[in-house]
């Protein structure tokens, strides 16, 4: 792991890239047995973690008539979602969550260049520490995102309470998963 000295990123070495680069978030990447398990428990357990992230981010673009959810999963945040918004849409690299995602009627395609068009939210939950180019990623959605657009990233913060006194054991500390561990400074960065 390598930290920067003047934004406080951590990056992992590359050798530990998982081999099969976007490969393995097709097929192997799933987050926890429970997902394998049972993807409704799953889905009704985050319920109230949705409804105020959806709560938050309306409260910033209160006008927003799009969304796109980058990294959906199942689509369980976007369905709840569509509930508020007329035109929703999601990225997902799985192509098993992404078929679940499309059986309950979700726009969700395989990557952001099938996008269509500009939307007035982008929401990206837990997904950017795992892209080994960020800033190219973010690149890509500053021309998906709408003039007046909101940005929400949410991405665990390696410099947190919990995270210094776990070190190692802190749930979210994954260089076989993380290509990037940020902190809150490196995002303001």
């Amino acid at each position: 792991m390598y930290r920067c000295s003047t934004c406080t990123v951590i990056v992992r070495d590359p050798s530990l890239a998982p081999p099969q680069g976007d490969a393995y978030y097709e097929d192997d990447y799933v987050l926890t047995q429970t997902v394998r398990a049972s993807t409704e428990m799953h889905r009704y357990f985050r319920y109230p973690e949705y409804q105020q992230l959806i709560a938050t981010v309306l409260g910033h673009a209160p006008s927003a008539t799009s969304w796109l959810d980058v990294g959906c999963d199942h689509g369980f945040f976007l369905d709840d979602v569509r509930r508020y918004i007329d035109r929703t849409a999601g990225v997902e690299l799985s192509a098993r969550a992404r078929a679940y995602a499309q059986r309950i009627g979700l726009d969700v395609v395989h990557d952001l260049t099938a996008v269509e068009g500009t939307f007035d939210v982008i929401s990206m939950w837990h997904v950017l520490e795992h892209i080994e180019q960020p800033i190219d990623m973010l690149q890509q959605l500053r021309g998906r995102l709408a003039e007046d657009g909101l940005l929400a990233i949410r991405v665990p913060d390696i410099a947190s309470v919990w995270a210094r006194l776990l070190g190692e054991r802190w749930i979210w500390f994954q260089p076989h998963n993380h290509a990037v561990h940020y902190t809150r400074q490196a995002l303001h960065t």
